[in-house]
């Protein structure tokens, strides 16, 4: 699932026939919607439609920060502290159990600095009773040591 040029509306976001976002067994999700909702508001600059996919007391931890905890925090590394320009993620895998999902796939942008960069990430998205992401964890697979 490749999420291309998501600033264009009407655009094939999804990853199944007919359009209809589903698990790996067929069935159609709310969560897995959100998860891949999250993405095209992502890779879109849309952070008012990604923090609502957030619950108010929602904590991220991704390396290299601090955990954001609170929409609050979230809004300001999605407007200023992320160093990322733009960029596509492509999902390769889902896998959902639960109110977890677990998500691995690439990444390809461009950072604030100029650079470009490709990267394989994971991401563990865990939802709240009502459907909100309560908690996001990411991991790249990048050289670091």
């Amino acid at each position: 699932m490749n999420f291309g040029n998501t600033k264009e509306e009407g655009a094939n976001l999804h990853m199944s026939v007919e359009g209809r976002s589903t698990t790996r067994d067929g069935l159609e999700t709310p969560l897995v919607n959100s998860v891949i909702s999250y993405y095209r508001f992502v890779d879109s600059g849309r952070t008012e439609m990604l923090l609502d996919l957030f619950a108010e007391d929602a904590v991220y931890r991704r390396p290299g920060y601090e955990p954001f905890s609170g929409k609050a925090a979230l809004k300001t590394f999605y407007s200023s502290e992320r160093i990322i320009e733009s960029g596509t993620h492509s999902i390769r895998e889902m896998v959902t159990e639960g109110l977890n999902v677990a998500v691995s796939g690439d990444f390809v942008g461009i950072l604030k600095d100029g650079c470009e960069i490709r990267l394989e990430f994971a991401d563990f998205f865990t939802a709240d009773k009502a459907g909100l992401f309560s908690e996001r964890i990411t991991f790249f697979f990048a050289a670091l040591v």
